[in-house]
């Protein structure tokens, strides 16, 4: 094994009489150990709420809708995860603030908007698409693209209007945990990390006056009269699905690594609210907005995984020219 030197970094290469190459792990191995580790782990959680729901009387129509959202996203998943990331990244950023932008315009409960009815459902735009907008906006945050941190910051607005102090929590938890981890940070980014954590902490100051639904917001409590056994598990479940994405992806390439970070962080703080207040538990609650919306964010995380495992920038569609001469220089 012999090394080139490319400006200050010393990067292997494979010699002429070392048979195997270099000691790299192939690019579309975390990709499928994402998939499937996933796969397996949101299930048992999808799963072990539909049991708390058919133990406690709910009807089969309810808790039914959550496994099949469970095996719907898990095409939808493999699909996103051979799709260009590019196309993923860009939509990610314009459905997602329209989307919430939208759901503001409909009758809404109480003065609260956080769905969009579509005939028979009302599907949860900020769950359905945030996990995927996080992927999207931790690879654009340090870019310093005027129209990305825009679209940050309409997004982060629009959860402030709703308001959903959940929502606007983890999604400024996650921006602020990639603009962390990025080499790139203009002050344009800076300020706009600062001002999505800011529009976070005003929602919670918004009145929010609509009653918890048990099967929803309180499915662990359920869990809880059934056995506390079962609840402890459901809740280790539950970590589990939101880690995964950390886990497999940490050591992928820079890019995949940096996202799948910001991505557990959404997971994480969406399944820690339920114990602050009454918000939704993801997975396990009734609801499959978060079930399909959850396989989306792993998806298009899956596909950035499939990046050369060396590459140490961001993909493309993320980079500024500023950062880009940066590189160059580096080189």
């Amino acid at each position: 094994m012999s090394g080139k030197v490319t400006g200050v970094r010393a990067t292997p290469t494979a010699d002429a009489t070392d048979p195997k190459g270099p000691s790299i792990p192939k690019a579309g191995n975390s990709s499928s150990k994402l998939l499937l580790a996933y796969a397996v782990a949101s299930f048992i959680a999808v799963a072990s709420g539909c049991f708390i729901a058919a133990q406690v009387g709910l009807g089969v129509s309810l808790w039914l809708r959550n496994l099949a959202a469970w095996a719907i996203g898990a095409v939808l998943a493999v699909a996103i995860s051979r799709i260009s990331l590019e196309i993923v990244v860009r939509t990610a950023m314009v459905l997602t603030p329209l989307a919430l932008l939208a759901s503001l315009l409909g009758a809404g409960q109480q003065g609260v908007h956080r769905w969009i009815s579509l005939g028979a459902f009302q599907l949860h735009p900020a769950f359905l698409l945030l996990p995927l907008a996080t992927l999207a906006f931790a690879g654009a945050v340090g870019s310093g693209r005027l129209w990305a941190q825009s679209a940050m910051l309409v997004t982060a607005t629009a959860l402030y209007l709703q308001p959903d102090a959940s929502q606007a929590t983890a999604f400024a938890a996650a921006m602020l945990v990639a603009l962390g981890g990025t080499q790139f940070r203009p002050m344009s980014a800076v300020a706009t990390g600062l001002g999505v954590a800011g529009i976070a902490a005003l929602s919670w100051f918004r009145p929010d006056p609509l009653a918890p639904v048990a099967e929803v917001e309180s499915i662990l409590s359920l869990a809880q009269t059934i056995s506390p056994v079962l609840a402890v598990c459901c809740a280790l479940f539950l970590l589990a699905s939101a880690i995964v994405p950390w886990a497999v992806c940490r050591n992928a390439n820079p890019a995949a690594s940096a996202a799948a970070r910001a991505l557990s962080t959404y997971f994480l703080v969406c399944a820690a609210m339920p114990f602050v207040g009454a918000f939704p538990v993801p997975l396990l609650g009734m609801g499959v907005s978060p079930v399909l919306g959850f396989c989306l964010g792993v998806g298009a995380l899956a596909a950035s995984c499939k990046h050369a495992p060396g590459a140490t920038e961001p993909p493309a569609a993320f980079v500024s020219r500023a950062a880009t001469r940066t590189l160059a220089k580096k080189r």
